[in-house]
């Protein structure tokens, strides 16, 4: 479910769409104690700066997937530590669940619907894109936060011991923070901005700014500007301007259907976390009992074991 939205971004054809237009600032730094060699805008002796045409390979790519695509996803999140009983070279980042930063669907369909060129004599007019943040830190009070901050409380008083794959414990503490965006976060939304110019660039009409749209939540306003940094580059400013709508009860935010529907926090809407809680009671029993033959002092059950 797409629960929190970062931006809606429209983009139309029209007659300028052919090349993107590098904007250059028309204010100055507000800083005079700054010396010039430290500022960086606006740009000094840039050099030559035209630019080339915009791609379009939404429409001109014969084949965005298939077992003959050319295409290496960015894995900056790397560890040399093996999964135990793995034969395949798996990331152990692809099987945290939720918790699994983004990666592309392993399977050769993309997102489990095959994908093909457009019919000959189809074009693409206008693009719409709506997207969610990139990946975050635990939401406040949530599953992992409280058990992460009671399993760390355990461990400092001394009253629970771990032994074999979970000897780490004994030295752990829980240091994650509280729903902002991380670091690789903050690169799938700039990646997904390059990624979307290559693919609609050429639909920008550089006569206009086009109007995106986001939340105040942290996470949500810095996801819609990296976009904006990957599409346009980081005087993206001067190409489009972010509506910013305020995300809290009582304010009127098409982007937070939660604060709009008297149903959404209501049981009637929590069918996914009860299908989770059955779900995790059937796959993580094996797991259970053997996060309990290695510990003392503290009897894990499938709710924590997936916390």
């Amino acid at each position: 479910m797409l629960s929190h939205i970062v931006a809606v971004i429209p983009l139309v054809a029209g007659s300028y769409g052919a090349y993107l237009e590098q904007r250059q600032a028309t204010t100055t730094s507000s800083s005079t104690s700054v010396p010039q060699y430290f500022q960086t805008s606006p740009e000094i002796y840039a050099g030559p700066t035209p630019t080339g045409r915009a791609p379009f390979l939404a429409e001109s790519n014969p084949a965005p997937f298939g077992t003959s695509r050319s295409f290496v996803a960015n894995t900056p999140l790397e560890t040399a530590l093996p999964i135990a009983g793995d034969t395949t070279n798996s990331s152990i980042f692809h099987l945290m669940g939720q918790l699994s930063p983004y990666f592309p669907n392993p399977r050769a369909s993309g997102f489990g619907v095959n994908e093909y060129p457009l019919p000959p004599g189809a074009n693409i007019t206008l693009v719409n894109t709506l997207h969610r943040h990139g990946s975050r830190y635990p939401t406040t009070n949530a599953s992992a936060e409280k058990f992460g901050k009671t399993l760390t409380g355990l461990i400092h008083a001394g009253t629970v011991n771990f032994t074999g794959a979970l000897s780490f414990l004994n030295t752990w503490s829980y240091q994650l923070g509280d729903e902002i965006l991380v670091p690789v976060g903050r690169q799938e939304l700039f990646d997904s901005g390059v990624l979307h110019y290559y693919d609609y660039g050429h639909l920008y009409n550089t006569s206009t700014k086009i109007i995106a749209r986001t939340t105040t939540q942290d996470r949500m306003l810095k996801s819609a500007e990296y976009f904006m940094a990957g599409f346009f580059g980081l005087e993206w400013t001067n190409n489009a301007t972010l509506e910013v709508i305020i995300e809290q009860p009582n304010f009127n935010n098409s982007l937070a259907g939660y604060f709009q529907c008297n149903n959404s926090n209501l049981p009637v809407a929590t069918g996914g976390t009860n299908a989770s809680i059955i779900w995790e009671k059937d796959y993580l029993q094996n797991a259970t009992a053997r996060f309990n033959a290695i510990t003392s002092g503290i009897n894990w059950n499938t709710s924590t074991v997936y916390a």
